[in-house]
């Protein structure tokens, strides 16, 4: 199967082959072997998905049990291009570990998060409850922790701190997440025509015609929590 998609992708011109979201190592590895086989020297991209909760000494795993920082290093041995996460975790609980990988591993990295706010005690989207029901939020209720724009460029502004090259987001991404992403990595994309500009806000702009005309007034009427005189 591995085989037939690789040959169909280099037939089409493809410029890389990207494997991703396993959960094995020994499947992301049979599928870096096929793409040095059958890919005609393009670029392998392997990316695993953190599902798996850490074991008691710590360390995040896969689901055979195989340590995420060893397994990117053994990818990387093996030959693949860019190896590191996609899914599974949001960035506060996936970047951690992408800290270790690039320890581990000295060549191209990957970071894909899901744009939602996992923690230290539900650090994946199946782990996810609702802070106000405590009634587990996935699959369609995982809006009720989408990371701000603020957060993810932060992410963006990590993952280039720490030399990560391939970066995205994944299930759950919004159209205003990427563009906030590509913004916070020094692009700009046609969507940034749409970027706030809070400058010409009627309560917070700064603009000086705006505070001129409402801005002040506004701010005396939306910041009063008394009584109004």
């Amino acid at each position: 199967m591995k085989q037939e998609m690789i040959e169909w992708s280099v037939v089409e011109g493809a410029d890389f082959i990207l494997a991703e979201t396993y959960t094995h190592f020994g499947e992301a590895m049979l599928a870096l072997k096929a793409i040095k086989e059958y890919g005609k020297g393009l670029p392998a991209v392997i990316t695993l998905v953190p599902f798996v909760v850490s074991t008691k000494n710590g360390q995040a795993i896969t689901a055979d049990m195989v340590p995420l920082t060893e397994a990117c290093k053994k990818l990387e041995e093996a030959g693949a291009d860019v190896v590191g996460l996609n899914c599974g975790r949001g960035p506060a609980t996936m970047m951690p570990l992408m800290e270790e990988i690039r320890k581990a591993c000295k060549g191209h990295l990957a970071a894909v998060p899901l744009p939602y706010r996992t923690t230290e005690e539900e650090p994946n989207f199946f782990l996810m409850t609702d802070p106000k029901t405590g009634k587990r939020l996935f699959p369609t209720d995982d809006d009720v922790l989408s990371c701000s724009c603020d957060e993810i460029r932060d992410f963006g502004k990590h993952c280039k701190e720490l030399g990560i090259e391939y970066v995205g987001l994944c299930c759950g991404n919004r159209p205003f997440q990427t563009r906030s992403l590509a913004e916070s990595l020094g692009r700009s994309p046609p969507a940034s025509l749409f970027s706030p500009d809070m400058t010409k806000h009627a309560v917070y702009g700064t603009d000086s015609k705006v505070k001129k005309d409402v801005a002040d007034e506004c701010m005396k009427l939306y910041h009063t929590l008394g009584e109004v005189q």
